[in-house]
Order: structure tokens, then sequence, then C-alpha cells
């Protein structure tokens, strides 16, 4: 056996972007150790499966959020079949807690 894995939030892993290259990487858990940091994906796995550990019933909620080249929000009902001129997609992950909370790690560790 190995050493225990530390709490996320006290492990020294800060939240930072992947590279925009077009290609989404789910890392594991001691590729994110190994590295020092993770994307909102890599930080809301490790924290539910961390919380699953302590009998909490947590889940991770995946959705994707659209910006115009302004930064502004464009709302998925524009966003049907082709993505606009201009828009541009990004992945958001949140960790959903059984009283209906939500704990967004990024935010904890960096974004």
């Amino acid at each position: 056996m190995g050493k225990p894995i530390p709490p996320l939030y006290s492990s020294g892993v800060d939240y930072e972007p992947e590279p925009n290259d077009g290609f989404e990487e789910f890392a594991d858990l001691l590729t994110v150790m190994r590295r020092r940091w993770g994307d909102c994906d890599d930080l809301c796995a490790w924290r539910v499966a961390e919380l699953q550990e302590q009998g909490v019933n947590a889940d991770v909620r995946l959705y994707w959020r659209y910006f115009d080249e302004d930064g502004k929000r464009v709302p998925e009902s524009v966003v049907v079949r082709r993505m606009p001129p201009g828009v541009k997609m990004m992945m958001h992950c949140e960790v959903r807690l059984p009283d209906g909370k939500i704990e967004d790690p990024s935010r904890f560790l960096g974004l």
C-alpha cells in the first residue's frame, strides 16, 4: 500500500484550466497530484470520490456554457445544432451534495 491520498482542499493542488487545444482530458487523481493542478472536471471527480468514501451520497453535475466574443453568456437555446460564429463553449462541473447544496472545487482552488 502506498501513501494515503490527502484531502483535496489541503493537497496543495490548484485549479488551472487545460490548454485550449480543442481536447478535453479527464485526468485521474494521481495525474492531478503529480502535476499539482487540475481543471474543474478533474477536481470534481476527486472531491466526489472523497465525499463518497466518507459516506456522503454526492455526485457530479457537468454542463456546458456558451459565451459570445464579449464574454457574455449565450442561452443554450441559441446553440441548437451549430455553434454560431464567435460563440465559445466551456465545460463546467460542480459537486452536488445530498441536501441540494452545490460545491465548486475550482472556486475553492483558484478559479
